[in-house]
C-alpha cells in the first residue's frame, strides 16, 4: 500500500491513473475477484490508519491535557509561591519547558501529521479512473 501511495504521490492531481495489474498467472479468480480484493484491501488500510489516527488523536489530547495543567500549574507557582527563592524560580522554568514540550508535541499530532495522512489517502482515492487484472503474455 505504501509502494502506491508513493506512485500517487507523483502524479499530478488533475490526472487520473488507470492501473493495470499483471500477473504470471490469475489462479482460478477473475478479474472481478481480484478487483472486490484490492478494494477490500484497500478498505483495510484504511480502518487500519483510522484507527491509528484515533489513537494517535487520544495521545495528543493527553498531551495537550497535561501541557494545560503543566501551564496551570506553573501560573500558580509563579503568583502564588513568589518567595524569590531559586527553587520556585527553577520549578518555574522547568515548568515552563515542559509545558511548552507537551503543547507543541499535541499541535504538531493534531495538526500536521493528520492532515498529510489524509491527504494523501484523499489524493490516492481521488486519482484512480480504473483498475484492470491480466495475464502476463508469454
Amino acid at each position: 500500500m505504501e509502494q502506491l501511495q508513493n506512485v500517487f504521490a507523483l502524479v499530478p492531481p488533475k490526472y487520473k491513473v488507470n492501473l493495470t495489474l499483471q500477473f504470471d498467472d490469475l489462479g482460478s479468480h477473475t478479474e472481478e475477484e481480484l478487483t472486490d480484493l484490492l478494494v477490500k484491501n484497500f478498505v483495510l488500510e484504511l480502518k487500519s490508519r483510522e484507527a491509528e489516527t484515533k489513537a494517535r488523536d487520544k495521545l495528543a489530547c493527553g498531551f495537550l491535557a497535561a501541557g494545560v495543567l503543566r501551564f496551570v500549574f506553573a501560573f500558580m507557582i509563579h503568583y502564588l509561591w513568589n518567595t524569590g527563592s531559586i527553587w520556585s524560580e527553577l520549578l518555574f522554568y522547568l515548568l515552563d519547558l515542559t509545558t511548552t514540550v507537551f503543547l507543541y508535541e499535541a499541535v504538531t499530532i493534531l495538526g500536521l501529521e493528520r492532515k498529510e495522512k489524509l491527504s494523501a489517502i484523499k489524493k490516492m482515492h481521488d486519482s484512480f479512473s480504473a483498475i484492470h487484472f491480466e495475464k502476463k503474455s508469454a
